[in-house]
């Protein structure tokens, strides 16, 4: 009886641990292994300005156009990658003449893999409308038309 409750339990938490990889879904202390500011380049002295913050547990926000253009994502685990998906934004002038009501929310916008504490692996994919159309942005802080992009953790 007791072998039988033991097994009923392990497989339990087998079924429930592999639907919740299926569905994406990743715990927030998963999340938190990567809290930080991520820079292309962290001294300040690169051309390239953007970066990506995941010091909120709710949401990771991305600086795509300094002072212009920042969009707040969620991030999903789902096989060894995070992809990020579209919440909101804030804009300033330069991002005003973007429908941003039609941005979906169902395409993911960037991935991202970690490849040591202090590193991770960054794709832009971009931003897409509800029949997977692409909406342009004028100009980018960082330079996403590489197709992985090595982003470094910064000290705040």
């Amino acid at each position: 009886m007791r072998n039988s409750i033991i097994f009923s339990i392990l497989s339990f938490l087998f079924v429930f641990s592999f639907a919740s990889d299926l569905m994406g879904y990743e715990s927030p202390k998963e999340i938190n292994k990567i809290n930080g500011y991520w820079m292309y380049d962290c001294s300040g002295e690169s051309d390239y300005s953007g970066y990506v913050d995941f010091s909120n547990d709710d949401e990771v926000i991305i600086n795509i156009a300094d002072n212009q253009i920042y969009i707040m994502a969620r991030a999903i685990y789902s096989k060894n990658v995070f992809e990020m998906y579209y919440k909101s934004s804030d804009i300033g002038r330069g991002g005003m003449d973007i429908e941003w009501d039609k941005v979906s929310k169902e395409y993911p916008i960037a991935t991202f893999k970690m490849l040591t504490d202090n590193k991770m692996s960054f794709s832009w994919i971009g931003l897409k409308d509800a029949r997977s159309k692409r909406i342009g942005l004028p100009f980018f802080s960082l330079p996403v038309e590489r197709k992985d992009l090595t982003l470094i953790k910064c000290v705040e």
